[in-house]
């Protein structure tokens, strides 16, 4: 990125979807703020992504569960006078949710926060700069096999939602210069997370993630370049 204090905003980005699409954006040149809830594996992602992109990562400890999560973490981000490019949002991941009658309120409460409010909100706070600079983007990230299991209706709800709210910003974004994308995408079962550089997604199929289908990588691309 041309300006150092330049950033994409990624959440849920130490495992999962959220950790591939942390590898995409550091690729493409990317500085990043990475958010989870645990600081050891923040650590680690950091320093991954670092020995292997020439770009600066800033990590963020927070689950984003909490209705005030968001406005914390924009004040902070605002102090720091970074400026958000793109907000990569992953959801909540579903392996920990039954049926809605089996899950605890708590659970499904968070999930509701985590993956509806709280996105909303930092688009809400980040937006209006992304639309006077005529330039950003708009990514929600969900695995697809959260979205294929048998599902709580809480949860496939949260999605729903994304997929309608995403829907409706590409209508109302256009022509502002801010791009919008849904990412639904499979993941290798094994644990291993390395992703080379973007000239070489297709090897990233040997690490944590599946090669991108041609596709899902002409699509992001097209999405990388702002293509309407």
């Amino acid at each position: 990125m041309e300006n150092k204090n330049t950033y994409a905003l990624v959440t849920g980005s130490t495992q999962g979807i959220g950790r591939y699409v942390a590898n995409l954006l550091a690729a493409e040149g990317y500085n990043l703020i990475v958010i989870g809830h645990d600081s050891k594996h923040l650590g680690a992602l950091s320093v991954d992504i670092q020995s292997r992109f020439p770009v600066a990562v800033h990590t963020y400890e927070a689950d984003l569960t909490s209705p005030d999560d968001a406005f914390v973490l924009y004040r902070d981000i605002k102090d720091q006078e970074i400026q958000i490019a793109t907000i990569a949002y992953s959801v909540h991941e579903r392996k920990a949710f039954k049926e809605f009658a089996q899950t605890g309120i708590a659970k499904q409460y968070d999930a509701i926060q985590s993956n509806i409010t709280n996105f909303i909100v930092l688009t809400r706070l980040f937006l209006p700069e992304m639309i006077a600079r005529h330039s950003g983007k708009l990514i929600s990230a969900v695995e697809e096999k959260h979205i294929d299991t048998p599902p709580n209706a809480v949860y496939a709800a949260t999605i729903a939602f994304l997929d309608s709210f995403m829907s409706s910003m590409t209508s109302e974004l256009r022509g502002s210069g801010v791009s919008v994308s849904n990412i639904r995408s499979s993941m290798a079962a094994n644990n291993s997370h390395t992703i080379a550089d973007k000239s070489n997604l297709e090897q990233a199929g040997k690490g944590m993630f599946r090669a991108l289908t041609y596709k899902e990588r002409d699509g992001y691309e097209s999405f990388m370049r702002g293509d309407k």
